[in-house]
């Protein structure tokens, strides 16, 4: 799976160490495919022609085989390459293994629609990585996938030294020439310690050269995250919850998935159509940002519960957002009846009656007498014409009109007045639901 830091190419001290190093059963060869690789063969991200850089005894080879994947697994170890060809004829499965120098990827027979390295790529100096991430340029496709698990700086102590990647590190590797569409926590697998090592699971796609400044959005970090303006429309939803923190990694999790997977097709979550598709994310047990390209939502876990903020650039954007998010979050959370309602932080100008007091808060008090000044007016004109027909009437009784008509006439006031009635009734339910 991983070729030590001092390889040198097909050399003879390479090739002795990495074969000293599968002279026994490496402490990340646990005898099935990382949980972190298994989660993106499950999620279908793992699509196309397959190569595995660093195969080693070829579990996640065969486990692209095993999804029906052309798929070639390179490495230098001639002894975990014969283990790998055994497991495959074992498995009744089909898989290419090649003796090949993983910083010399041009000479593969390409090109290939995803690219799996478990522990490779921290593996190499600044010299080795500048060469490997040009051969990977060179085999994959124009939009294909990158997914690389590598050890990760969150991990405490000296295990996993000197190979620990910042995320820093990894955004500016990938600077040039690919979107990274996430980077992740994910735990390394081992058998030597149950509960695992902290590692970085990246998924990064190609992009053409002319793509580069558009498509590579930036590190969206509490530390760097993009001025959204104040022309932005936000809203803010807090769900309490005692389990913040898992809620968070799922979401998070989910639309890292989802990112850019060539061919997939999100369900429609609501009336309105599918979710927005996720450009980029990134988080941590505490904090998360997805990006959406037209907007984004962060996410913060508290022990009180998880509090998210959507911002969009217009309505129909921020209201995508909202409903993708919500549903997502009452789907996975869906064993604790989670629920989310979401409270505009800022909104676009409305009518005088209709405005908000403060952006982002409840509608200013209105005073009694605007409150009630329809209504006033309403019962003072159904006064008026009370009298001015009760006034005609009076004057009908003291002329030589039969009390027949008298009648006829308070009939038509009272239908009247229970008209009016009826107008006023409606006036006011619809100004409350209106606030």
């Amino acid at each position: 799976m991983t070729q030590p830091h001092s390889h040198a190419g097909a050399s003879a001290g390479a090739s002795g160490a990495l074969e000293e190093l599968y002279s026994s059963r490496p402490p990340w060869d646990i005898g099935r495919p990382q949980p972190a690789l298994q989660a993106l063969a499950d999620a279908g991200a793992i699509r196309g022609r397959v190569l595995d850089v660093g195969c080693g005894t070829g579990e996640h080879t065969l486990l692209a085989a095993g999804l029906g994947l052309d798929v070639t697994g390179i490495d230098l170890a001639t002894n975990a390459l014969h283990t790998a060809q055994g497991k495959a004829r074992s498995r009744g499965l089909t898989a290419r293994f090649l003796r090949h120098d993983a910083r010399e990827l041009a000479r593969l027979s390409g090109p290939f629609d995803t690219v799996l390295d478990s522990l490779v790529f921290h593996s190499f100096t600044s010299e080795d990585r500048a060469a490997y991430l040009r051969g990977l340029r060179t085999v994959l496709r124009p939009g294909g996938r990158y997914f690389m698990l590598g050890f990760s700086d969150r991990q405490p102590g000296e295990l996993g030294r000197p190979h620990k990647l910042t995320a820093q590190e990894i955004r500016l590797a990938f600077a040039e020439g690919w979107r990274i569409d996430s980077i992740q926590p994910a735990t390394i697998a081992s058998y030597r310690h149950p509960d695992g090592l902290q590692g970085w699971l990246v998924s990064a796609t190609k992009t053409g050269s002319s793509e580069v400044d558009d498509a590579h959005p930036a590190a969206l970090t509490e530390e760097a995250a993009p001025d959204v303006g104040s022309d932005m429309l936000t809203a803010q939803a807090h769900i309490p919850t005692d389990r913040a923190s898992r809620y968070l990694v799922q979401l998070c999790r989910h639309g890292s998935q989802m990112t850019g997977i060539p061919g997939h097709r999100p369900r429609a979550h609501t009336a309105g159509g599918a979710p927005p598709r996720i450009r980029h994310v990134e988080w941590s047990d505490a904090c998360g940002v997805l990006d959406f390209g037209f907007g984004q939502c962060t996410l913060e876990a508290s022990p009180e519960g998880l509090t998210l903020r959507a911002r969009a650039d217009d309505e129909e954007h921020l209201r995508r957002i909202q409903d993708g998010i919500a549903s997502r979050i009452e789907k996975i959370g869906r064993r604790d009846n989670l629920h989310v309602t979401w409270h505009r932080s800022q909104a676009p100008a409305t009518a005088p009656e209709d405005a908000p007091g403060v952006a982002g808060g409840p509608p200013a008090a209105r005073s009694p007498l605007r409150a009630h000044g329809k209504t006033i007016a309403l019962s003072a004109v159904a006064l008026l014409v009370l009298a001015v027909h009760l006034g005609a009437g009076r004057a009908l009784v003291d002329s030589s009109w039969s009390s027949w008509a008298l009648v006829i006439i308070l009939g038509i006031v009272a239908v009247k007045a229970a008209v009016m009635t009826t107008v006023v009734i409606r006036r006011r339910k619809t100004a409350r639901a209106r606030r």
